[in-house]
């Protein structure tokens, strides 16, 4: 998975090794800024929020993680769904201009 920020400056890789890798790159300098496990389960979307310059999620077997770009590393919260915070498996993303997160399987 592919997915530059709104400004078009970042682009957020999924890599399909054992780890998931998510990589953000200046692709313009041709360098790499960040780099995270992404997850232990499959990871089936990687994307950043077109609403925010360096925000982004993930989804995939069993979760859905919110990632910040920290001034250092690759921040993230885990997303939790039903009574119990049980984890589900998630598929897509979308986002609302509001701030709002759209999961699905």
């Amino acid at each position: 998975a592919l997915s530059f920020n709104k400004d078009g400056n970042l682009l957020l890789a999924l890599a399909q090794d054992s780890e998931h890798t998510i990589s953000v790159f200046d692709w313009r300098k041709g360098s790499r800024i960040r780099e995270s496990k992404g997850h232990g389960g499959s990871v089936d979307c990687c994307k950043f929020n077109p609403y925010s310059e360096s925000a982004f999620s993930s989804c995939g077997e069993k979760h859905l993680k919110f990632w910040e770009l920290g001034d250092t590393d690759l921040e993230q919260a885990a997303g939790m769904f039903g009574d119990m915070g049980q984890p589900l498996d998630q598929r897509i993303t979308v986002f609302t201009p509001k701030g709002n997160t759209i999961s699905g399987a």
